[in-house]
């Protein structure tokens, strides 16, 4: 079939253009950029479960992951929908076809949180969590991208991440999931990370499947 044999395709593009983040030695070859997706779901229950996922991206790795994404979209026919609005059968094909996609930069960092609606302020702590966790050298440029983050929310965000100490230059950005392909990903991730957390019937086999991919923090 052409789905399987792009898909294969892809499996070898990022197999061998994933970049590696550190030298031979274990030291870094140069300023590492970095792209952090970050998105959530649950404030429509004020409180009672908040999930947050955060996807880390290499600045020169995003645009072939961008346009593997885009034809994954297609092929699957989940299209640009967010995920509470695609069909199980939408949601299964498109998250088996972007695993090998995933798995070029994984893990994906999430975390569940109890109650509680400070929602801004836990989308924070989970980003600085993540990037804690995932050892980048103090040589690196973060830029983060909320999905929906408006003017006053991002002030908030920068003032928190300046809190936090971290020793890295970055940006806050807000997205929007329209036009960006990536953080169509991260809705699509954070909405299956919550399913499997309330045992979804479609959700719980894919987690035995992919759960490899994800570390909860």
């Amino acid at each position: 079939m052409v789905e399987d044999q792009v898909i294969d395709s892809l499996v070898i593009l990022f197999a061998v253009t994933a970049p590696p983040l550190v030298g031979s030695r274990g030291m870094p070859t140069e300023r590492l950029k970095m792209y952090l997706y970050i998105d959530e779901t649950g404030q429509e229950t004020r409180g009672e479960v908040f999930v947050v996922a955060v996807l880390l991206v290499p600045a020169d790795h995003r645009e072939a992951v961008r346009q593997g994404l885009s034809e994954m979209e297609i092929l699957t026919k989940k299209s640009v929908k967010k995920w509470n609005k695609s069909s199980p059968k939408r949601r299964l094909a498109y998250l088996e076809a972007v695993v090998p996609i995933i798995n070029s930069f994984s893990p994906v960092y999430y975390q569940v949180h109890g109650i509680g609606t400070d929602y801004l302020e836990r989308t924070t702590e989970t980003l600085v969590a993540a990037v804690k966790h995932s050892n980048l050298p103090p040589e690196s440029d973060i830029t983060v991208v909320i999905d929906g983050l408006k003017p006053k929310e991002r002030q908030l965000v920068s003032r928190l991440l300046r809190s936090a100490a971290l020793p890295y230059r970055r940006e806050v950005r807000g997205g929007r999931d329209e036009s960006d392909s990536l953080i169509r990903l991260a809705d699509s991730l954070v909405g299956f990370i919550r399913h499997a957390h309330e045992k979804n019937p479609y959700a719980l086999p894919l987690w035995t499947k992919f759960g490899r991919l994800f570390h909860r923090i």
